[in-house]
């Protein structure tokens, strides 16, 4: 360094903050871009070209403000699948219609057992249309909310499987944004899966968008300031507190004291909770993004690498091959049970607006 002026500041960083900002200068020399980054394959899933027609209603697993899932089985083959149909005039009166292409768009690029999958969509008068997965195990949530709280074991084993799915998809440059036991569906096996891709976005650096659900959402996100991948391991610590106490840690009677807490990022542990799962919890919920577990070098092996996981085994998880700690009771391929009744909503008719945002469907 040559200084050319009358004077120079210097500042200095410590070997371990250094080592925990950014990893070893020998790791950092030798690092290859392609070993952080797995390129998106552009090329769509092929279509399984299973006609609309063929489809038969067996009965609604979900209903949301935009449309409803139901359980649809193939008159020809009998198999069943998810049939998520979205209001096409709702889209528009909300001017969400870049929103569910970009859902389509990440859809179409993930293909493995953490996510429920997407098999082909639909474009019909008045909905766009999601051929997915069926998962009949019904919701952590109805899980949770029956069991009244998890145990460290049980937590750990969807924490687990969340680990993974987010992993898969940082390595893609994808954020999820909108983890909660909602959106994690239990299959025959018990294994979960993430669902409702709505708010994920494929990010190179740092995006503004406010998302998410207010329990869960990081205090860069509730501050307005950009924010990356730190936001997805945020709420993964929320959701591990939710599934041993039974409640977020920020829980208030209403929004702003929610937010309030958040950004203040400090949490109150029942007593029954191990000093290692508090630990975790802390390294995810720190209200430093660049801090965060997750975050830090390392990435998702740091997590893996926690003293909770010790002794967990990831390549069974991974194969498949862990027994899943509950097994949900279904009686055939067409048993909606663990799902709740709904009343069939009633959707406005759609009347063509002559943009074509809906083609691609």
């Amino acid at each position: 360094v040559t200084v050319t002026g009358e004077s120079a500041v210097c500042l200095t960083l410590n070997r371990s903050s250094f080592d925990q900002q950014l990893g070893s200068l020998k790791a950092l020399l030798q690092r290859k871009i392609d070993t952080y980054e797995i390129p998106i394959d552009t090329k769509a899933k092929k279509s399984a070209e299973i006609p609309f027609d063929n489809l038969d209603v067996v009965g609604t697993l979900g209903i949301g403000a935009f449309g409803h899932v139901k359980l649809m089985q193939d008159r020809k083959t009998k198999h069943v699948y998810a049939l998520k149909s979205v209001s096409k005039a709702l889209i528009v009166e909300k001017g969400q219609q870049d929103h569910i292409r970009n859902e389509r768009s990440i859809l179409m690029k993930l293909d493995a057992h953490y996510f429920v999958n997407l098999y082909q969509t639909y474009n019909t008068q008045h909905h766009v249309h999601f051929l997915m997965e069926a998962s009949l195990g019904g919701e952590l949530f109805t899980l949770l909310r029956n069991k009244t709280h998890f145990s460290e074991k049980t937590a750990r084993f969807y924490a687990g499987t969340v680990v993974l799915a987010f992993e898969y998809l940082q390595a893609r440059n994808i954020i999820y944004r909108d983890l909660k036991p909602e959106n994690l569906l239990l299959d025959s096996t018990g294994y979960i899966q993430l669902t409702d891709f709505g708010f994920a976005k494929v990010i190179k650096n740092r995006t503004f968008t406010l998302c998410g659900t207010p329990d869960y959402l990081a205090p860069e996100m509730v501050s307005g300031s950009p924010h990356g991948k730190g936001v997805d391991w945020w709420t993964l610590g929320i959701l591990i507190y939710e599934m041993l106490a039974c409640y977020p840690p920020f829980y208030a009677s209403d929004q702003m004291k929610t937010y309030k807490k958040i950004i203040r990022g400090k949490i109150k542990f029942p007593k029954y909770f191990s000093s290692n799962v508090i630990s975790l919890i802390r390294g995810l919920t720190n209200v430093k993004p660049a801090n965060r577990l997750g975050v830090v070098v390392g990435g998702a092996t740091n997590i893996k690498n926690h003293a909770w996981f010790r002794g967990f085994d990831w390549k069974a998880l991974e194969n498949h091959t862990m027994k899943a700690p509950i097994i949900p009771k279904i009686l055939s391929k067409t048993d909606i049970s663990n799902f709740d009744e709904f009343e069939e909503p009633k959707f406005k008719p759609y009347e063509d607006d002559g943009t074509g945002w809906d083609v691609e469907f």
